[in-house]
């Protein structure tokens, strides 16, 4: 079976700058299946595969899948995930989570990438790197608005920042009392989807330390860093640099 994931690229030890992408790459390293990774950069390339203009996309024998909630769902038929839940209430609650981290905290950190100045220079600087002056103007004068667009669309650009960063605290202070009952949410004993989807989200913290706040509220809870530490190591393969 050929599998492609097709994704936004990662550096510092985090594999997308996507959450989304990352959370499908990660299911798929836990799975232990072989596939190939294409990452891509450029608008045109990403329509080329993708119906919606977003990744990830999947393809699996040459059928494509789109969005990471319907690839996680289409794995799962496919293969004896060990992510699967058997009981239908908890994972009901923990499809609340994801939920709450896809359509959320998401957000969330859309607002500081984009946004907020000082987390949009950040992320830029260590998203183009050494790229030229001319490659830094197209971003700068066409990819920085739309993503500001698309965060206005979604209510998270009129936000004002210490609420943002509140919201956030909030989230994980419910994380930390999820976890009270043992190693993963819901007092399981290994990572679910939400398991993942968290991780993949707060991952991104990380990346060249483009959100310096995110990551000392992570840390200072003395609880989510293990926590996320733990998901990687059984997921196994890369792990973001502040987590090692």
């Amino acid at each position: 079976m050929a599998i492609t994931l097709y994704q936004y690229p990662g550096g510092d030890g985090v594999g997308s700058v996507s959450p989304p992408c990352l959370r499908v790459d990660m299911a798929l390293r836990w799975l232990g299946v072989e596939f190939k990774r294409r990452n891509l950069r450029r608008g045109g390339e990403v329509r080329n595969v993708s119906r919606t203009g977003r990744l990830p996309v999947i393809d699996i024998d040459g059928e494509r899948f789109v969005e990471s909630t319907r690839i996680l769902d289409e794995l799962e038929r496919r293969y004896n995930a060990p992510w699967t839940v058997e009981s239908e209430r908890d994972a009901a609650h923990l499809r609340i989570w994801e939920y709450a981290i896809n359509e959320y905290y998401y957000w969330c950190g859309y607002y500081i990438r984009w946004i907020d100045p000082a987390g949009r220079e950040r992320f830029l600087a260590a998203l183009l790197g050494r790229a030229g002056w001319f490659t830094r103007f197209m971003v700068e004068k066409t990819f920085v608005p739309k993503q500001v667009r698309r965060a206005m669309l979604h209510g998270a650009g009129g936000r004002k920042k210490e609420d943002v960063f509140a919201e956030i605290e909030r989230g994980l202070q419910l994380l930390v009392t999820e976890l009270r009952g043992g190693p993963f949410l819901l007092g399981r004993d290994r990572p679910s989807r939400a398991d993942l989807t968290v991780c993949s989200l707060f991952s991104q913290a990380g990346y060249h330390d483009t959100m310096p706040d995110v990551m000392r509220m992570v840390e200072d809870t003395g609880v989510i860093k293990p926590y996320m530490q733990r998901i990687c190591d059984t997921v196994g393969g890369e792990k973001p640099r502040w987590l090692s």
